[in-house]
């Protein structure tokens, strides 16, 4: 489980929480103030390339079952398939892509297993209006990427406000 949160306090409190039920040093923290070899060291994807170094400790040590990660650290240029089958979202990012980044580093072209998502969101929080804005824009997106009456290589300026054109 890879376990993503906006700020790392949330992810120390819960990583102190967690170490005491799976044990100290097996509840990694991925944050901005890792280095790039330590970030390697955990990290680094599988390969079969001969002379490939060897994939980091998350995916070959069965005893790491949790990774923290802050969606900054560990939303983008990782691979966390195939040692990952689920993501959980303490909060939500403003930014929908952020999320779906972050979601992304646990499924990957090729990947067999399933893969589950879980986002945590109090009622009337800050989250839920971010959750809203986040299911809004992916519907309008649908939409136009559904409707083809824009070919590609047009050019058109439309307007979407509450699912309609104007």
């Amino acid at each position: 489980v890879v376990v993503f949160c906006t700020y790392t306090v949330p992810l120390l409190a819960l990583r102190i929480k967690l170490e005491e039920i799976l044990g100290k040093d097996k509840v990694p923290l991925l944050s901005g103030e890792m280095t790039g070899p330590q970030r390697a060291a955990l990290l680094r994807a599988p390969s079969a390339a001969p002379g490939a170094p060897p994939a980091g400790t998350f995916h070959t040590d069965p005893t790491i079952k949790v990774l923290l990660a802050s969606f900054a650290a560990g939303g983008v240029g990782i691979q966390m398939a195939p040692a990952a089958t689920a993501a959980v979202m303490l909060d939500v990012w403003w930014n929908p892509a952020t999320m779906r980044q972050a979601e992304d580093r646990i499924h990957r072209l090729g990947t067999v297993r399933a893969c589950d998502v879980y986002t945590i969101v109090g009622d009337g929080s800050f989250d839920t209006a971010c959750r809203d804005i986040y299911h809004k824009f992916k519907t309008n997106t649908s939409a136009i990427i559904v409707d083809r009456r824009y070919p590609p290589g047009t050019t058109s300026t439309v307007t979407i406000r509450e699912g309609a054109e104007e």
